[in-house]
């Protein structure tokens, strides 16, 4: 147990991701921890081109790739800390950490997004996978689920004993506020997609909704950034469902730049058909856009108010989508009605809430204060 102000936490993260170095950064100036992050690896090339930022050498989260001191206080953390918080357990060295912590009696949280559906893992990654996670099953192991169905995942793995807790990303808060406050300008409505050209993104049951009859030529149009295998398929889609004269595949956007796509925009659409997460959908509400999400997202029930700051419709449905579709071009005011309650909502999303809820949470694992009960959001029991 950690001295009385506050419990000792290390947050570990594999690189410095834009979507959880911020709650580290809320974490360490939260005045009822100890905190400290790492960051175990630089940013490989393909990050930086995206515009992914590297941390700074005298950043204050320890980066043991950069200097032998960071490598050794990294190391007495990972022995002495009351908590660790880790980047899931695709990683051998962090699971004999982990299994390390456990012969210690010290608690671990891992934070982790669901993964059975994933069509990438192959049949000897799946067994492996279920060997580890059968071998931490120990109360003294956490669950941060990140999205729906995270803590099923890892229980249908073997993960019986642990405890598992809402969590989510968060990304930087956009203040001010800076973008036209008239929707779809020239009487077309800006739609949006941010992603990777991918099978599991859905973007072909994006382009059929909107290539349905009743929606061919009206009064929309289409950016799509993002690239991928299937750009070529996908706009051979969109030439035969013609409608390739209002679609702009507009190829990767670096990270540091998307800001101004999403103030040029009015509805963002995610019509993936699995996603871990989606922080394309928290950047868009920041930016105080509509969202359309499919259920394969695994932000999709938890930040958004069907109906009130956009729509969730079930993943490969096309009429569906085009259904959602149709009715806010046709309403261009009420997606950007949409937009501003979604921008109020995403305030409870951002990544001082997550810390001030997290700490709490922390400190009722360690005992330095009641175990918080949270009804909702972020930080509350997963039952079942």
């Amino acid at each position: 147990m950690g001295s009385d102000d506050g419990p000792t936490v290390l947050g570990v993260e594999r690189v410095y991701n834009p979507h959880t170095l911020p709650i580290f950064d809320a974490l360490r100036s939260h005045a009822g921890l100890r905190f400290t992050g790492c960051v175990l690896e630089p940013l490989k090339p393909w990050r930086v081109q995206l515009g992914w930022p590297e941390l700074a050498p005298d950043a204050p989260h320890l980066q043991p790739w950069r200097s032998a001191a960071d490598c050794r206080r990294y190391r007495e953390l990972v022995r002495a800390a009351d908590i660790v918080i880790w980047p899931g357990l695709k990683f051998r060295r962090s699971v004999r950490l982990i299994l390390g912590r456990l012969r210690r009696g010290q608690l671990n949280v891992v934070w982790a997004e669901r993964f059975r559906e994933k069509r990438e893992r192959r049949w000897y990654e799946t067994l492996s996978m279920k060997a580890v996670v059968r071998l931490l099953n120990s109360p003294r192991v956490h669950l941060m689920a990140l999205g729906e169905g995270a803590a099923e995942d890892y229980r249908a793995y073997g993960a019986t004993r642990w405890k598992a807790w809402r969590f989510g990303y968060a990304v930087t808060p956009v203040k001010p506020l800076v973008r036209s406050p008239t929707p779809a300008p020239d009487g077309r409505l800006r739609l949006l997609y941010v992603g990777a050209l991918r099978s599991k993104k859905g973007v072909d049951v994006l382009l059929r909704a909107l290539g349905s009859s009743e929606l061919v030529g009206g009064r929309w149009r289409l950016k799509i950034v993002g690239d991928g295998k299937e750009r070529a398929e996908l706009q051979a889609l969109a030439a035969a469902l013609g409608i390739a004269g209002q679609v702009e595949f507009a190829g990767v956007v670096r990270h540091d730049r998307i800001g101004a796509v999403y103030c040029d925009s009015d509805v963002l659409i995610l019509p993936s058909r699995y996603e871990g997460w989606g922080a394309v959908v928290n950047e868009a509400m920041e930016h105080a856009l509509a969202v359309v999400v499919s259920d394969g997202a695994g932000c999709a029930r938890m930040l958004i108010d069907h109906g009130r700051t956009g729509f969730v419709f079930p993943r490969g449905d096309v009429e569906s989508l085009a259904g959602y579709l149709k009715r806010l071009i046709a309403q261009p005011a009420e997606a950007a009605t949409f937009g501003l309650a979604g921008r109020a909502r995403i305030a409870a999303f951002r990544p001082d809430v997550i810390a001030d809820r997290a700490a709490r949470l922390f400190r009722g694992l360690t005992g330095h204060d009641p175990l918080p009960e949270f009804a909702d959001g972020f930080c509350a029991a997963v039952r079942g």
